[in-house]
Formats: structure tokens, C-alpha cells, sequence
């Protein structure tokens, strides 16, 4: 099974979802689990639900993803995860 920074596709899409018209959503199915406290779960579903993701360029211009993880940040290009929801895998 493939790896975009250090996530399969089952667990990108516990943080994101594509919507019909194109656009990388925070999942607002999101599993509890993810979560670190219950005060971000609230915070998650009170601000980021459903929402498109914002667009945070680096300093070379790509989009970011920035879920975290069992503590753990993880970053991913945009791009890339959309491909990889989308597809399933990365070209190579």
C-alpha cells in the first residue's frame, strides 16, 4: 500500500474530502480518534467542518496540508494529496 508523507489514503481521508466541485474539504466525518482533546474535536466542528482548506503557500509557493497525528504534524503539498485521494496512488 502507498505512502504520501507517511499516510495511506484511508488515513488522509480521515482529515480531508474531495467535494464535487473540486475542492480539498476538512472531512466532517472526521473520526474522533484523530483528535488529542475533546476541546479540538469541539474547536474542529465549530470552525474547520466541512470548510475548504485555506491556502498556506510555503516559501516556494505550493499549498500545504498540515494534519496532525498521535501529536506528530505531518505536511503534505496539496497537490499531491488531491492526487492522492483522488487516484489512489502518486506517479512516480
Amino acid at each position: 500500500m502507498q505512502k504520501y508523507s507517511g499516510l495511506t489514503v484511508d488515513q488522509w481521508s480521515w482529515f480531508y474530502v474531495l467535494s464535487l466541485d473540486g475542492l480539498l474539504r476538512h472531512n466532517p466525518d472526521r473520526p474522533e480518534h484523530t483528535f488529542a482533546t475533546e476541546a479540538a474535536y469541539k474547536r474542529f466542528h465549530t470552525l474547520h467542518s466541512g470548510q475548504p482548506v485555506t491556502s498556506s503557500p510555503d516559501t516556494y509557493g505550493y499549498a500545504l496540508c498540515r494534519p496532525t497525528l498521535d501529536g506528530q504534524k505531518i505536511i503534505g503539498m496539496r497537490h499531491l494529496v488531491v492526487w492522492f485521494l483522488h487516484h489512489g496512488w502518486l506517479p512516480a
